[in-house]
């Protein structure tokens, strides 16, 4: 059951989508930048925003305007394909597992099949037939029309996300080969010593290795394929729900839970989001087995005393809520016990600076180009310009099959006490191609997000001014470009800014900051003699004019 401040959270995230909703009743991925409509953002936004129409929500203030889902929706059937019932992008292609396939036309000439974005808009539709109003006049045979151009080309999927979406779709329209096309996507299932999972290639797996009868578990090894195969197995595991499978099911929820990242959610938002709802489905559909949740979990380091015992208690009252333990000691083994029942996810996260470009842990595959020069310039280096280029290699043409990313985001870090204006960032946007957003973030932190970035690089300017007196800072600051939906294709590096190392704080802040700085404090000294003094002068100097009178 949500609380009253979960429910007002999602009031204002309902109300924040305002901004992204156009005069023509679609949804953009950058509110206020033109020419940025999508046809996946928008049946992916409504099918979300139709998971939060509920009669109890609405009496807390949760309430989706019917009006809101009608229009989207008449605009999506819109842009469905009148003859075949497919859909086609109309903006760039955020999402690389939404890119299309091809096929052969009638003349010969090859046409996009578009059997992913299809499936999502099918599916949008779906969960909104209810609807009433105009749009209800058009939704039902809008779906049919999409159903069958599903069966039409199922047979010529090979990717795994494509075949797990459209089988999914197939199973909510009640499809007459939705049995077969179940059959095809449980014999292209991957399976380890985690789980089930469905992908195109092999995803690397934790490493154990047993020094005694307790296993020890490494880190997570990272991949530049892990968000399309948490997509593909969340839509497979929805799959399974829907037909009530047994079989599989719990090997299908492992895997998923092994692919959590650091703050428990998966690669990007978009598989986290379906694989979070696979889950709360799997947990609705297997929670009459479990009647009481009580449980006593145990942290131990093995640099610890060993009379340490620390407890955390899982029970139903606390069941959601988030708890977390700090280690003392970061050498050695952390030992986990668990007694009770119930289920229970543990992660561990480790945190660590480097000096020195080599020591970065590298991505899983480069696929970006990167160049960064900074210019400092101003009393005491107050401004810093940043010179960027990024570009998409021309080797993923042939690795990752594709001339161009998706949805593509850089981050850089910047000295503390620098901040770039906002009114700056928005400007960028104008004149810088692709550039969909620019904004500060804590860290400080400086995003900017791209529609897609190509072969053609695309070079800015941005500068940074220090607003706050800091000194002594670091000579070491992060940056990084990477996929937003598939994280692991990424570049990673560090720049240095030697020079701000080497301020100290008197020569960073102004006169009013620092009144006992030697450089603001400094005046030229002035003899300023006591009266007692003065009286000496005076009486030796009378004496000498005394005895050089006598002596005349």
């Amino acid at each position: 059951m949500l609380r009253y401040y979960e429910l007002a959270f999602f009031v204002v995230c309902y109300f924040n989508t305002k901004p992204y909703l156009t005069y023509l009743k679609n949804f953009v991925d950058f509110a206020g930048v033109p020419n940025t409509e999508s046809i996946w953002v928008t049946s992916w936004a409504i099918t979300v925003i139709k998971e939060a129409v509920d009669p109890v929500w609405e009496q807390y203030g949760l309430f989706i305007d019917p009006e809101l889902l009608n229009s989207t929706v008449i605009w999506l059937v819109s842009q469905q394909n009148a003859v075949n019932g497919s859909w086609g992008e109309i903006g760039p292609v955020y999402d690389r597992k939404f890119h299309s396939n091809w096929t052969k036309n009638w003349d010969g000439s090859d046409v996009k099949l578009n059997l992913s974005l299809t499936a999502q808009c099918l599916i949008a539709l779906k969960v909104n037939s209810d609807i009433r109003g105009q749009a209800a006049k058009l939704v039902s045979n809008a779906v049919n029309k999409a159903r069958m151009y599903l069966e039409l080309h199922f047979t010529k999927i090979t990717d795994s996300f494509e075949r797990a979406i459209v089988t999914y779709a197939l199973h909510l329209t009640n499809s007459p080969i939705k049995d077969l096309a179940f059959q095809l996507l449980v014999s292209t299932r991957h399976k380890n010593d985690y789980g089930i999972y469905w992908s195109n290639w092999q995803i690397p797996r934790m490493k154990i290795y047993w020094p005694s009868k307790n296993p020890r578990h490494n880190w997570k090894p990272e991949s530049n394929h892990e968000a399309h195969a948490v997509a593909a197995t969340a839509y497979a595991l929805l799959t399974h729900i829907y037909r009530a499978e047994q079989q599989n099911k719990y090997e299908i929820m492992t895997w998923l839970q092994t692919q959590r990242n650091h703050i428990g959610g998966m690669s990007s938002t978009y598989d986290t989001l379906l694989a979070h709802k696979a889950l709360v489905l799997y947990a609705i559909g297997t929670g009459d087995s479990i009647q009481s949740y009580n449980m006593n979990i145990n942290f131990t380091s093995s640099s610890s005393n060993d009379l340490d015992v620390n407890y955390v208690t899982i029970n139903d009252s606390n069941i959601i809520q988030l708890q977390q333990y700090d280690i003392e000691n970061v050498w050695g083994n952390l030992l986990v016990d668990g007694q009770g029942t119930g289920y229970a996810l543990v992660q561990l996260k480790v945190e660590y600076n480097v000096e020195y470009p080599w020591l970065i842990r590298k991505p899983p595959y480069e696929a970006f180009n990167m160049s960064v020069h900074t210019q400092l310039y101003g009393r005491n280096f107050s401004h810093i310009d940043y010179h960027v280029c990024l570009s998409w290699l021309a080797q993923n043409l042939e690795v990752l099959g594709s001339n161009k990313s998706g949805h593509a985001q850089f981050q850089i870090q910047i000295p503390t006490g620098y901040r770039v204006e906002e009114r700056w960032l928005k400007e960028l946007i104008t004149y810088t191609r692709n550039l969909g957003d620019g904004e500060n973030a804590p860290g400080p932190t400086v995003n900017f997000l791209f529609d897609y970035l190509d072969l053609e690089p695309i070079c800015f300017t941005f500068t940074a001014i220090r607003y706050i007196p800091v000194a002594n800072l670091s000579r070491y600051y992060e940056m990084k470009v990477f996929e937003y939906h598939e994280p692991g294709n990424a570049n990673r590096s560090m720049y240095y800014l030697r020079d701000i190392f080497g301020l100290d704080i008197c020569e960073v802040c102004g006169s009013y900051q620092c009144p006992y700085c030697p450089h603001y404090a400094f005046a030229i000294t002035i003899f300023q003699a006591s009266p007692l003094v003065i009286l000496s002068f005076i009486c030796v100097g009378f004496v000498f004019v005394q005895g050089f009178f006598l002596d005349t």
